[in-house]
């Protein structure tokens, strides 16, 4: 008896035989495969190791020739076709026979499917988790920005009164200028709304502003060597 398909498909190549049926007994009634005239070799090949994929068992019959339609010179065989590691029919443990049957499925495969299941498991555990995770930390998010919005809200009638003083701490008095030929006339340098502007637009995305304006006044008044450093490369 042949040990396996595999085996099967080495022995048609070493007899040289192209065409072959396959039976579950030495019937026409119990035919499970045949090569078909418009198929390559290896067409039947392909087709016969699909066929046998879902046809398992530990008797099969197969017979086969080298000339289609010739009543002479077939070759006739017995195979089998169960998994790997499984244990046929005529087994026997501890001198005991036993009859396990189609579909049996060995220790090891039973193992490796088990190890899969678990990994697989696992698997969606750790997503889960994951997903957890990222759930957490954007509610958290959320949170601050809510708390960063209601800080915001509670400031905001401040915020001209701060900005005012700023200004006020920066802004010369308005000063007046001797035109040649003119009478004296009082010009106002508008910057004071420029400022108010600039001002408004800092503090909407640095929170520590005020102290950073406190510092820069303090670093001009002590004439601080990285102040005219910091100016230079702001201003140019």
């Amino acid at each position: 008896m042949i040990a396996n398909v595999d085996k099967v498909l080495d022995w048609l190549s070493d007899n040289s035989l192209e065409f072959w049926t396959v039976y579950t007994k030495d019937s026409d009634n119990a035919k499970v495969f045949e090569t078909a005239d418009d198929e390559t070799l290896e067409d039947k090949k392909a087709r016969f190791r699909k066929v046998m994929e879902y046809c398992t068992g530990s008797r099969f019959i197969i017979k086969a020739k080298v000339v289609k339609g010739s009543g002479r010179g077939i070759f006739t065989e017995e195979f089998k076709n169960l998994p790997d590691g499984s244990i046929s029919q005529n087994a026997t443990i501890s001198g005991v026979p036993q009859n396990i049957g189609v579909g049996y499925v060995s220790i090891d495969e039973l193992e490796k499917r088990l190890r899969d299941r678990e990994e697989r498991i696992l698997e969606r555990v750790k997503y889960q988790r994951i997903e957890e995770e990222n759930k957490d930390l954007k509610d958290e998010l959320n949170a601050q920005n809510t708390t960063l919005n209601n800080v915001l809200k509670r400031a905001e009638p401040y915020v001209g009164t701060i900005l005012g003083n700023i200004a006020g701490r920066f802004i010369p008095a308005p000063v007046a200028v001797g035109v040649a030929g003119m009478e004296d006339v009082t010009v106002t340098v508008d910057d004071q709304e420029r400022l108010e502007r600039a001002l408004a637009r800092y503090s909407a995305v640095e929170p520590d502003f005020i102290r950073i304006i406190e510092k820069l006044a303090e670093m001009c008044e002590n004439k601080d060597q990285m102040y005219t450093i910091a100016k230079n490369t702001l201003i140019k």
